[in-house]
């Protein structure tokens, strides 16, 4: 699965590149003016104790101030650590909020995942409308049309 993959891949560049106390002060310097960037970036630092104490509470709140700003990517990145349980509890009532806020904003990954969900009923009421809905959206980005298959067969 794509958002998995992207994940995984992310972990290494934060646990193995050191940050230099001047970066750190930037970059938090950044987060508190409330740069969604600089806010996830801290966040990970804080999940990985990359130039900071590991704080898995801490690289929450960083996470949350991201996806708070309304950008669609750190929403859909919030709602895969909700959805997996690291660094958190597995919540899915939480993960699909957050999800669903991401697949509104214009996030073609989380639409495409909100379909399957609809579409299987996982983690919520299996519902084929709203399945075809989130599905239609992102068609050619992403192969949703397997989606809208299963759906009409």
């Amino acid at each position: 699965m794509i958002k998995i993959f992207l994940f995984i891949t992310l972990i290494p560049v934060f646990a193995n590149a050191s940050i230099s106390s001047d970066s750190l002060k930037q970059l938090h310097a950044d987060a508190e003016k409330g740069v969604a960037e600089a806010q996830y970036r801290l966040g990970m630092l804080y999940f990985m104790g990359n130039g900071v104490v590991q704080d898995n509470e801490e690289g929450m709140r960083w996470l949350h101030k991201a996806a708070e700003g309304g950008d669609p990517i750190y929403q859909y990145l919030l709602s895969f650590q909700y959805e997996i349980g690291m660094y958190v509890t597995r919540d899915s009532v939480e993960s699909l909020r957050w999800h669903k806020k991401a697949a509104e904003g214009g996030n073609i990954y989380a639409q495409y995942s909100l379909a399957e969900k609809y579409e299987s009923g996982q983690g919520i009421q299996q519902d084929y409308y709203e399945a075809f809905k989130w599905a239609g959206w992102p068609t050619f980005q992403v192969g949703s049309r397997q989606v809208v298959l299963k759906i009409l067969t």
